[in-house]
C-alpha cells in the first residue's frame, strides 16, 4: 500500500468520494452545457464561421490542455496539495465562456471568430489542467477500489443535474432564438464551473511526496521515457489513440444537423437534455464492467460510436425518418461511448500507474493524444469540406470498429494491482 493510501483514512474517503461527486456531477453539468462537441459548433454556426473551420474547434480544445497539461506537470510534483489547481483553473474557465457568450454578440463575422478560437484555447487549456488534477487528486484520497464506481455514477449525477437544467431552459425560453439558448446555456456552464471549484476545494487531499521541480522540457522527457520503457502503457496509449476517432466524432454530427435542421429554437436543448438522460444511465450500465476490467468497457464504446454512426447514415439513406428525433439517437449513443471511452482511460491508468509517477503518465498520454487529435481531425475536417460530410462519418464509423477490435489485446487489471 502507497504513502497516500495510508493516510487517506476510510473516514476521509467515504467523505472525500461525497465531494467528488458533487464535484464531478458539476463538472459533468458544465461541460454538457457548453460542451466543445454539441453547444460550441452550435454557436460556431450562428457566429457563420466557414465550415471548414470546424475541423480546428476540438483541436484548439486539445491543444490548449495539451500544453496547459505538460506545463504544469512540474508545478503538481513540487506541492504536497495538488486541488488548487483544479480550483483556479475552474475560475478562468468560467471566465473564458463569458467571452464566448460575447463573441457570439460580436458584430464581424472575422473578430468574432478569432475570439472564438481564443476563448476554446482558454477551454481547452483550464479544462486539461482540471481533468488532469482531478485524476490525481482522486487517486489519492479515494480507495482505489472504489474509483471506477465513483467515475460511473459522477456521470449519473452530472446527467440528472444536465437534464433539470437544460429542462428548466427550454420550459423558461420557449420561444427564445436559438442564440438566445446558447447564450443562456454558456452562462449557466460559467457559473456552474465556479461552484465546481468552490466544492473541489473541500475535498481533503492527502499530503503528496514533494519532488524537485523541474523544467518542462525535462519532465516531458521523463515522461516519454514511460511511454517507451513501459510496456502496458505503451499498448494502453496505443489503443487509446484509436479511439480517437470516438471522441472526436460528435462535432462532425453537431454542425451537420445543425446545417441540415433549422426549425427547432428548443432542437439543440433537447440535444443536450438526450446527453443528459444518457450520462444517468452510463452509471450503472459501465460500473459494474469498470470495477472488474476497464478495457470491456472500452470494446462497447467503440462499437455504440459505430452505431451512432451507422443511425445517422440511414437517416440520410431514408429521408421520411425525423431528423431531430434520429440526432437524439445519435447523440445518446455517442455520449454513453464517450463517457464509457472517458471512464475507462480514467480507471485504467489511476490503477495502473505508480503514485510518483502517476502526473507524468497522464500528461504525456493526454498530450500526445492531443497531438494526433489535432491531425486527425483536422483530416477529418477537411474531407468534409471538400468532399462531403457523409464520407467523414464513414471514416468514423470505421475507425470506431478498428478501435473496439484493437481493444480485445490491452491488458487486464485489477484493483489490488494500483500503485
Amino acid at each position: 500500500m502507497s504513502v497516500e493510501q495510508r493516510r487517506a483514512s476510510p473516514r476521509e474517503s467515504s467523505g472525500n468520494e461525497v465531494k467528488f461527486l458533487i464535484s464531478g456531477g458539476l463538472n459533468v453539468l458544465a461541460n454538457r452545457l457548453a460542451s466543445p462537441q454539441v453547444v460550441l459548433p452550435w454557436v460556431y454556426s450562428a457566429i457563420g464561421g466557414p465550415l471548414f473551420l470546424i475541423g480546428l474547434l476540438i483541436p484548439s480544445v486539445r491543444a490548449g490542455g495539451l500544453l496547459a497539461q505538460l506545463t504544469i506537470v512540474p508545478t503538481l510534483l513540487a506541492r504536497k496539495t495538488r486541488k488548487w489547481a483544479y480550483v483556479i483553473a475552474s475560475f478562468v474557465l468560467s471566465a473564458a465562456l463569458v467571452l464566448v457568450d460575447a463573441a457570439s454578440l460580436a458584430s464581424g463575422v472575422a473578430a468574432a471568430v478569432g475570439m472564438f478560437f481564443v476563448c476554446t484555447l482558454t477551454l481547452g487549456a483550464c479544462n486539461g489542467i482540471a481533468v488532469l488534477t482531478a485524476q490525481e487528486v482522486m487517486a489519492k484520497a479515494v480507495k482505489h477500489e472504489r474509483i471506477g464506481r465513483l467515475l460511473a455514477i459522477q456521470a449519473s449525477v452530472g446527467g440528472l443535474m444536465t437534464i433539470v437544467c437544460s429542462g428548466l431552459v427550454v420550459f423558461f425560453f420557449p420561444d427564445s432564438a436559438s442564440t438566445g439558448h446558447h447564450l443562456v446555456l454558456i452562462a449557466t456552464a460559467a457559473v456552474v464551473w465556479v461552484c465546481g471549484g468552490v466544492v473541489f476545494a473541500l475535498i481533503r487531499e492527502p499530503p503528496s511526496e514533494v519532488q524537485p521541480k523541474r523544467s518542462v522540457w525535462i519532465e516531458t522527457r521523463r515522461g516519454w521515457n514511460l511511454l517507451r520503457t513501459t510496456p502496458w502503457f505503451r499498448r494502453f496509449f496505443v489503443i487509446r489513440a484509436l479511439f480517437l476517432s470516438v471522441g472526436l466524432a460528435t462535432p462532425f454530427y453537431s454542425i451537420h444537423a445543425a446545417t441540415e435542421y433549422h426549425a427547432g429554437a428548443q432542437s439543440l436543448g433537447y440535444f443536450v437534455m438526450a446527453a443528459g438522460v444518457t450520462n444517468i444511465f452510463s452509471g450503472p450500465i459501465w460500473s459494474r464492467m469498470l470495477a472488474t476490467n476497464p478495457g470491456r468497457v472500452l470494446i462497447w464504446s467503440g462499437g455504440l460510436a459505430a452505431a451512432a454512426g451507422g443511425v445517422a447514415l440511414l437517416q440520410a439513406a431514408v429521408n421520411s425518418l425525423p431528423l431531430p428525433l434520429v440526432y437524439v439517437a445519435v447523440f445518446a449513443l455517442l455520449e454513453l461511448a464517450v463517457e464509457g471511452l472517458t471512464q475507462s482511460s480514467k480507471t485504467y491508468l489511476a490503477l495502473m500507474a505508480p503514485p510518483d509517477d502517476r502526473p507524468r503518465f497522464l500528461a504525456i498520454s493526454n498530450a500526445l493524444l492531443g497531438v494526433l487529435a489535432i491531425g486527425l481531425s483536422g483530416l477529418i475536417g477537411v474531407i468534409a469540406h471538400t468532399i462531403h460530410i457523409y464520407l467523414a462519418l464513414g471514416v468514423l464509423v470505421t475507425l470506431a470498429l478498428v478501435a473496439s477490435v484493437s481493444a480485445v489485446t490491452l491488458k487486464p487489471v485489477s484493483t489490488s494491482s494500483a500503485g
